[in-house]
């Protein structure tokens, strides 16, 4: 039998679905606020010989996390509706 294959995005999810659903609202808060502060750090180096490398790692770091500030706590709060409404069908049987 092969393994369903799951992107990172189903694993965090479903990560987030194991908790409570009050800790995924947390966790989606947290994410926002931790991107955000890393995306509007300004890019520092110079674009000397030796400094390339650390000027492109930091535009890496910052671009990632621009994208990453919308995403990851998009995927906490589907991973807390999950789980609330597991929550909702174990309370009705």
């Amino acid at each position: 039998m092969s393994r369903r294959r799951s992107s990172t995005a189903d694993d965090i999810t479903d990560l987030v679905a194991l908790l409570p659903w009050w800790v995924g609202v947390i966790l989606a808060l947290v994410s926002y606020l931790l991107f955000s502060d890393w995306a509007a750090q300004p890019v520092t180096g110079s674009a000397e010989a030796g400094q390339v490398s650390m000027l492109a790692i930091s535009q890496i770091k910052q671009t990632a996390s621009s994208v990453l500030r919308y995403l990851m706590p998009l995927f906490c709060l589907m991973g807390a509706a999950l789980s609330w409404a597991r929550r909702n069908k174990k309370k009705r049987r």
